[in-house]
């Protein structure tokens, strides 16, 4: 029990620390960034061995980067590009690629990036055990007015057997920063709920089809040669 216990707050500190760095815009400087002064003045009192704090800070590394998506049509077919890139070169991202379709696609269409979004929704998925806890994860988001739909991916391959990917829908994608304080809040932890990994903005297709038509396929060939 000592152990399981001291897990679940390493997990909550980790968490914490990338949450508190990512809210207040990827700033790591605690003389600046009040709630992660605080955490980390805290994490040493709990004795939280360093190691732990320096994971935490070095995975928060990687919240600089933001996902985009970039697109081109051509006839039946519209084929989406998914990356990371730094939330600086962004727009200098968009440029390249509207040059490289302009050169090796010229009758292809870039597409607008607010009809790319149509084909997404944004999720946060969180990487949590013990398994089966959708239920208990909604009515917490409820007791908070957080309306939410929380439910389990079928990729248990990709984590240890105790544990489980959940994704959860919010009605309102500005409250993603209210979900993630509560994954990582007291209640989640006394609940026995340990946090393992956090996507807080997670953009995945909307619908998956089957393609079966060659003229399709035929099409996507044509739209890179």
């Amino acid at each position: 029990k000592e152990e399981l216990r001291r897990i679940r707050v390493y997990s909550t500190y980790s968490i914490s620390i990338q949450s508190a760095i990512r809210q207040d815009q990827g700033n790591r400087d605690p003389k600046t960034n009040v709630r992660l002064r605080n955490l980390l003045d805290q994490a040493r009192k709990d004795d939280v061995p360093k190691r732990v704090i320096e994971k935490a800070l070095k995975k928060s590394d990687n919240d600089d980067m933001i996902p985009i998506h970039l697109a081109v049509r051509k006839g039946l077919v519209m084929v989406v590009f998914t990356c990371n890139v730094e939330r600086t070169k962004q727009t200098a991202l968009r440029h390249v690629f509207m040059g490289y379709v302009r050169k090796h696609a010229p009758s292809a269409q870039v597409v607008d990036s607010s009809q790319i979004s149509q084909c997404f929704e944004q999720v946060c998925e969180v990487i949590v055990s013990p398994q089966e806890k959708e239920d208990y994860l909604e009515e917490l988001f409820l007791e908070h007015d957080v309306d939410v739909t929380v439910s389990a991916v079928g990729e248990e391959d990709k984590v240890d057997e105790d544990e489980a990917i959940l994704r959860i829908r919010a009605d309102d994608p500005k409250k993603m920063v209210t979900i993630e304080q509560l994954l990582t809040s007291n209640e989640a932890t006394n609940e026995g709920i340990i946090v393992h990994e956090i996507t807080p903005s997670k953009f995945i297709p909307i619908d998956y089809v089957e393609l079966k038509d060659e003229d399709v396929y035929s099409e996507l060939e044509k739209l890179w040669t």
